[in-house]
């Protein structure tokens, strides 16, 4: 690690730590293009924003009523519940169906798509010119067998009012004279009898035209208007065109309105006209109608004389010259040069965001909008645009198909168009965006005209202008007549009886305190002596919700309010980054009591647990930030210096046995030494544990695995057979590793043997026999005599030379060529001794070690044989696959009278070598199962050892440079503490769940955090010195040796310390924990359960074994319970979606449940989402593990975070129709539930065209395409993952089937899913950083932190990366992401969007770079 990197490494975390940094996580919304969707598409998205974000007290009130009786809501212009129909028909009485009657096809489309996506009911949609309707009762029969909601206005003899039992009249003050509403009523509905009539409910904005004409007034205001066009208003143009075509009654219609265009807009415009009606296409429809017309009169040749008159009149059109307009022209009208000055002044002084114009006629908004689109008539920040009916007509001008209309209306919607010219289609029901501004160009005919469009000016401080000529008495009695009708409209309201009328929400303040002096409910803290009461716990609960708002935005408590008998009740939701979501109140005799009573009751709750501190102020968001640092608290910067074990207990059990435990161990390729070997025997007076294979590199691609065969039975040995394996096993450390001990033989820790059998006949199983010839040998002779030895003697031994332990050779025979005074060959390796440097160089000197004088005492002998040798080498870690061995010619020639040749056998010797890294490797094998014994957790050794395995100082830093790596340690415990924190929070979450049945979510978390959080598991792992059995050193020569008194060599290390940081130590407690889940075997987590138990010592978990959780569960009664009929009804929709049926309904319906929803007594979902989300995580995590052995941890983490993700569990709920069953009252939940889809379905379908096109499969990560869906989505389905565990008794079987079912097949190939968030542009930053700017000190350096306080609960539980591009060693711009790669990728984006546009120069002062590089 270079030092540049390390200071900015330590910047970067200095500057985590001053800033605390806390993320920001946004959603973006893909753009899809408007002319590419479906009519059905767009309708969803009109709803996406609604006026209302939830019901107010008022709705709620009169859908109650509406329950109960017939009734018309009367609204300022801004469901029967289908339960009771569920529970007759569970009774056997008859099906009926409700019916939702609208009067255009626009709204039925946009009434079905809200509806669609807020019921769980199957509906459909009906209307006119519908293709597929069958008129026949056997067609009709079908669908109300099928339980249909139906929206479209349904009147025929096919269905009959007793099967409805419910009306639903839209707009319902068009009920009278002959409207197919008032026919519904007059024809079928009266004539039932009253016990059968279905419920009716109707909605209207104006439920009576209160308007009356006199006959002479009207006939006098009609001839007044007339008389205002002159006679000679048309245009030289318009002559013309009369003059050629006045007997063709294809262009009557266009006449006549150009000519009262000439007046009402002026001659430019009814000129224009001409131009955008008769173009090219319009020429030949014109041309073949007028030819039908004519060819009817076979007498006559007019036919062709008509069609030429077309062409003259096109001909008259393109030669005219229509000049330029502009706002001041005459040959505008003076009521439009006035419209031009409202439009200029709205949009450039008072900023106006929205404007509808409102006229009568079609052709009035298609001019208008081309008037205004005009050069000279545009009008700054003002988009124009125009919205007209669908109606058969002759010409396209001035006419709008249905998919047009909702496209104009979803473009106005986002603000693509902001002045909208539109005919009375726009008046009615479409719900238009919140307007600044309404003008009312051509003025309304009646009262109802009137509401409507006054309505369209929703927004606070909106303005509604009425244009009405000077000196038109019919317009200024129209108005005045409007006003007074609405003003009777409302006094008629006013006058219903109190029972007719919803209770004001306002209540008396001085009746408040009256009713507290009569006994109202009082908390008062003891220690403070504050005092909340009902009215102040309303200000009290505001001020504690303001205090969880993030900076930009102000959260405020929602109430709801319901009847309970003569009584109020209220509900109170609370942010979802509150410690409590909702909570309800008592009855009481007044809307605002009831609102003070939930308040009161909350406030109160809060202060128990402590989160509104004793004077009554906020304590919540401190407590969560202190309780946030507390996850800082134990970091990987955190270290501290511990005693590492360095040998097992094993060893420590010592004196004289009369039986040895023999454990042999052989080579699976012994041809990967260079030379030939037996078994080596490892004698023990206590018998080993089973040690997993070790594999070996030998070098030059060479290796082997090493078996340990523990035998079965023990040796049997005598006094004198253990002095024979003590001096045998002495001579080995001598002879081989240059270690002379002083000791006792009944100090040894174990003993080394030579083995008779080969490495084949032990590897395969058989008995491993010690041989004693061998062991006898070395106890009577220490070394070998050469003298007068046969010439085999030469061959295939051990030679050490006694005054240089690192000299041991092989020697290969007789060298017949040289002599001990021949000069030393070249290439030979380079002895260590300075005296041979200062001889002649020959064979003889090369042979010894001996100082320069004593070399020149000793004669050696010329007559001996030179030996072949070979030197060997102990510096090898043979543990370490990546060793590169120096290349080195190890060949030479020596002498034997200056050394000993060793009586160990040579097939001994060559095993003996490989010893170092075995007993290595038992030693921690060893080590590792101690520690587990300690916890009393049975875990397989190789297991046991990774778990406790760290190879570097930054073990947990994936795709990072390792800081002092260890080579040749074998896995680290990465994968495994990815496991085992998984079932960590799995098992702590169940046990959570059953123990503490009456807790908040957040409650839970807090709990949770408390048993899961490194600090805690760093505690009680140093309480037990776990930290010394961790393995955190490679392969050391100095430490593998008994920790015996040497007499001579290199004393080896007997103790060793090493650095941990804390959280360290915490992820080896989760990696035992993934040791203990693997060790038990597929399906058996009892171990893994005991394993947390161990970990946390907490009372919150005291499971030993999986099946203790459900021991210690007891049923709820509401769980107990008998469901109702639309429970049941859930319970079979759910069995037909995932094959799983509930045995209980209510628990089922408890995971639809929002919090705010108030109807039923059951549980939200937020403590079964609670449970749902860890076991999904488990199930994921198990999958992941084990599908991809060979996978890193942060691969692991990121695809998992892909399955686990909001963004597809979303998808997943949509996909399934999970969200139809969301038992929620927030109106703005519905629309962004709405929104979703529609863009999920708009996603889907692009990759079905795409996966046509390519002709391929459809890819299973189009998902990807879309925006992050409404939380509530994701939660359902972890809730029902948590209540199907719950309903099955804890069987996790059902989790893992849900699994496999419905979220594998999105995931089988996971490369769809590498560049998740990587689509690269890190590699732009450093094509731009390296070869634009030239600087060579920037990086990106990443770090965990948990979430910020704004996202409340999740802050103690989740964690989120923050990444910062670092340059000069200071922080340019950061992100924060909930990975690695995404954070980079985000902070990529973010620089270069900074960069952009800058020149080099620019850019080297804005990153305050002074490298010298240039571009």
């Amino acid at each position: 690690m270079t030092s540049i990197k390390r200071l900015d490494t330590a910047a970067f975390q200095t500057w985590i730590a001053k800033n605390q940094f806390e993320s920001n996580e946004g959603s973006t919304n893909s753009v899809h293009t408007l002319d590419r969707q479906s009519i059905a598409t767009l309708a969803r998205d009109i709803e996406s924003k609604k006026i209302i974000a939830s019901p107010r007290e008022y709705q709620i009130e009169l859908f109650e009523r509406a329950k109960q009786r017939n009734t018309i809501v009367v609204l300022d212009t801004g469901t029967h519940t289908l339960d009771q129909e569920l529970e007759e028909r569970a009774c056997g009485k008859q099906k009926r169906v409700a019916f939702f009657l609208v009067e255009k096809v626009a709204l039925c489309f946009q009434q079905h798509a809200v509806l669609s996506c807020n019921l769980e009911h199957p509906i459909a949609k009906f209307y006119g010119d519908m293709k597929g309707v069958m008129k026949t009762k056997e067609f009709w029969d079908s669908k109300l067998s099928e339980n249909m909601v139906l929206l479209d206005c349904l009147h025929n003899a096919f269905i009959t009012m007793r099967q409805i039992n419910l009306l639903i009249f839209d707009e319902a003050h068009h009920t009278k004279k002959n409207h197919p509403y008032a026919r519904i009523i007059k024809d079928h509905y009266i004539r039932l009898e009253k016990q059968n009539r279905p419920r009716v409910m109707g909605m209207t904005a104006s439920p009576v035209d209160c308007q009356t004409r006199d006959i002479k007034i009207a006939a006098a205001e009609l001839e007044s208007m007339l008389c205002k066009f002159p006679e000679n208003s048309a245009t030289t143009l318009w002559y013309r065109i009369y003059e050629q075509v006045a007997s063709n009654s294809q262009f009557r219609p266009s006449l006549e309105f150009t000519k009262e265009a000439s007046s009402t807009l002026g001659r430019w415009c009814a000129d224009r006209c001409w131009q955008l009606f008769l173009t090219d296409s319009e020429l030949v429809k014109l041309s073949a109608r007028t030819d039908r017309d004519f060819a009817q009169d076979f007498a006559s040749n007019g036919a062709d004389q008509a069609v030429d008159s077309i062409r003259q009149v096109q001909s008259n059109i393109k030669r005219h010259d229509l000049g330029t307009i502009k706002p001041g022209s005459q040959e505008l009208s003076s009521k439009v040069r006035c419209l031009y000055e409202i439009l200029k002044d709205a949009f450039t002084q008072f900023s106006t965001k929205r404007c509808i114009v409102f006229v009568e006629k079609r052709f009035t908004a298609c001019l208008l909008t081309d008037l205004f689109q005009q050069k000279h008539m545009r009008i700054q920040d003002m988009k124009v645009g125009y919205v007209v009916g669908s109606q058969a007509t002759t010409t396209n001008l001035g006419n709008m198909s249905y998919r047009d209309q909702f496209i104009t209306l979803q473009r106005f919607k986002k603000g693509e168009i902001n002045c909208l010219f539109a005919t009375p289609v726009a008046e009615e029901g479409i719900d238009i965006p919140e307007c600044d501004l309404v003008v009312r160009f051509d003025l309304f005919n009646s009262v109802i005209q009137y509401l409507q469009s006054k309505g369209r000016a929703r927004q606070r401080n909106s303005r509604y202008i009425s244009m009405v000529e000077e000196g038109n008495t019919r317009h200024l009695r129209s108005l005045a007549q409007a006003t007074r009708d609405a003003h009777a409209l409302r006094r008629f309201c006013s006058a219903l009886p109190a029972d007719r009328k919803l209770q004001d929400q306002v209540t008396d303040v001085n009746a408040l305190a009256k009713f507290e002096e009569a006994g109202q409910k009082v908390f008062e803290i003891p220690e403070t002596g504050a005092r909340l009461t009902f009215p102040h716990s309303l200000e009290v609960l505001a001020q504690f919700v303001s205090s969880l708002s993030p900076s930009e935005m102000s959260y405020k408590p929602e109430y709801i309010v319901t009847t309970y008998g003569s009584k109020f009740q209220a509900d109170v939701i609370l942010p979802d980054s509150s410690p409590i979501k909702s909570m309800q109140g008592f009855p009481q005799r007044s809307k605002m009591l009831a609102r003070c009573s939930a308040a009161f009751e909350t406030c109160v709750a809060l202060i128990m647990k402590k989160h509104i501190g004793d004077n009554l102020q906020p304590a919540f968001a401190k407590k969560l930030h202190a309780m946030r640092n507390a996850r800082l608290a134990v970091t990987s910067n955190k270290r501290s210096s511990y005693d590492m074990l360095l040998r097992p207990k094993i060893w420590s059990k010592l004196g004289t046995p009369s039986e040895l435990f023999v454990t042999a161990i052989a080579l699976e390729n012994p041809g990967a030494l260079s030379h030939s070997s037996r078994p080596l025997l490892l004698l023990s007076r206590q018998r080993l544990s089973q040690v997993p294979e070790i594999p070996l590199y030998f070098g030059n691609g060479q290796s082997s695995l090493a078996r340990c065969n523990v035998l079965a039975n023990p040796l049997k040995i005598t006094g004198a057979e253990f002095a024979a394996l003590a001096h045998f096993t002495l001579r080995t450390f001598f002879d081989v590793f240059s270690k002379e001990f002083e000791t006792d033989h009944r100090e040894l820790p174990y003993f080394l043997a030579p083995c008779i059998q080969s490495h084949s006949q032990v590897v395969g199983g058989g008995q491993a026999e010690l041989d004693w010839a061998s062991v006898n040998l070395v106890k009577e002779t220490d070394t070998l005599d050469w003298v007068s030895a046969p010439e085999e003697f030469f061959s295939n031994r051990l030679v050490i030379d006694p005054w240089d332990g690192s000299r041991r050779f092989y020697i290969n025979g007789i060298n017949q060529s040289l002599k001990p005074s021949d000069p030393t060959p070249k290439g030979v390796p380079e002895p260590r001794s300075r005296a041979y440097r200062q001889t002649e160089k020959t064979v003889k000197d090369y042979s010894n070690s001996l100082f320069l004088k004593s070399r020149k005492r000793v004669v050696w002998r010329d007559d001996q044989p030179v030996v072949n040798a070979e030197l060997l080498s102990l510096r090898r870690n043979l543990l370490d696959e990546h060793q590169v061995d120096e290349e080195m010619n190890n060949q030479c020639f020596i002498i034997l009278e200056p050394l000993e040749v060793s009586p160990l056998p040579i097939e001994f010797v060559s095993m003996a070598m490989t010893f170092p890294a075995i007993i290595h490797r038992i030693d921690s094998v060893l080590i590792a199962l101690e520690a587990c014994s300690l916890l009393g957790l049975e875990i397989r050794a190789n297991l046991a050892l990774e778990a406790l395995t760290k190879d570097s100082d930054n073990t947990g830093d994936h795709g990072k440079e390792q800081i002092n790596f260890q080579a040749g340690m074998g896995h680290n415990y990465e994968r495994l503490e990815f496991l085992g924190d998984s079932f960590l929070k799995m098992a702590t979450t169940v046990s959570l769940f059953t123990l503490l049945p009456e807790s908040t979510e957040c409650e839970y978390h807090i709990e949770r955090m408390l048993l899961v959080c490194n600090q805690n598991l760093f505690n009680h792992a140093v309480d037990r010195d776990l930290q010394g059995f961790i393995r955190s050193r490679s392969f050391n020569r100095r430490t593998w040796y008994p920790g015996l008194k040497l007499k001579r060599g290199k004393a080896p290390k007997t103790e060793m310390r090493h650095e941990l940081a804390d959280k360290s130590i915490a992820d080896v407690c989760e990696a035992l924990i993934g040791a203990a889940y693997v060790s038990a075997g597929e399906g058996n987590v009892d171990l893994a359960v005991k394993a947390v138990t161990e970990m946390v010592r907490s009372k919150n978990h005291k499971m030993q074994k999986f099946s203790d959780y459900y021991a210690a569960f007891k049923v709820p009664v509401w769980q107990a319970a008998v469901g109702t009929a639309a429970q049941r009804f859930v319970v079979q929709q759910i069995a037909t979606i995932t094959g799983y049926r509930f045995k209980s309904a209510p628990l089922l319906r408890s995971a639809f449940k929002h919090p705010s929803y108030p109807y039923e007594t059951l549980p939200h979902y937020q403590r079964l989402e609670f449970l749902g989300d860890a076991l999904l995580d488990m199930a994921i995590v198990d999958y992941l593990f084990k599908r991809y052995p060979e996978a890193d941890p942060q691969w692991l983490t990121e695809h998992k975070m892909a399955m686990a993700s909001n963004q597809f569990l979303g998808v997943l709920c949509v996909r399934l129709n999970l969200q139809k069953h969301l038992l929620t009252t927030s109106s703005a939940l519905m629309g962004n539930i709405a929104d979703y889809t529609a863009e999920l379905e708009q996603a889907e379908e692009a990759a079905q065209k795409e996966a046509r096109e390519k002709g391929v499969p459809m890819r299973n990560n189009f998902w990807l395409d879309v925006g992050q869906p409404p939380k509530a989505l994701p939660d359902i389905v972890e809730a029902l993952i948590g209540a199907m565990f719950v309903d099955a008794e804890y069987n996790y079987a059902v989790v893992q089937s849900f699994f496999r079912r419905f979220i594998l097949p999105y995931f089988e190939d996971m490369q769809l899913y590498d560049t998740f968030a990587n689509r690269h542009p890190v590699t732009f930053l450093a094509h731009k950083m390296q070869n634009e700017v030239c600087c060579s000190q920037w990086r990106i350096c990443t770090s965990n932190v948990p979430c910020s306080l704004d996202q409340g609960i999740r802050a103690l539980t989740e964690s989120d990366v923050v990444c910062a591009v670092m340059v000069h060693g200071k922080v340019f711009t950061h992100a924060t992401a909930k990975s690695g790669r995404y954070a980079k990728v985000a902070v990529a984006k973010k620089a270069l969007a900074m960069l952009a546009d800058v020149s080099v120069v620019g850019v080297k002062r804005l990153l305050g770079c002074d490298c010298n590089g240039l571009p």
